[in-house]
């Protein structure tokens, strides 16, 4: 059985692939953090957002917003290694 945060991050890298065969230029991702009270590198986000590159998408922004919820707004851009 898969917890719901291992189907999320499946759910992006998914949509990351399907972004990048369709030949979309820009690709958001909404991160939401573990940890409330962490105030840097949330838990597992480092991981997401080197598989999503690992996709073919380089970083090229980042915004936080801590309120609700914690989260992270990515925009990758694509990029041929």
């Amino acid at each position: 059985m898969t917890s719901k945060n291992e189907e999320d991050v499946q759910r992006t890298l998914e949509n990351a692939r399907l972004a990048r065969s369709i030949g979309r230029t820009v690709f958001v991702a909404h991160i939401v953090t573990e940890y409330p009270r962490q105030t840097h590198a949330a838990r597992g986000a480092t991981d997401l957002i080197d598989a999503i590159e690992r996709e073919g998408w380089l970083l090229g922004h980042l915004s936080e917003s801590g309120f609700p919820v914690p989260r992270m707004t990515c925009v990758f851009r694509r990029h041929d290694w």
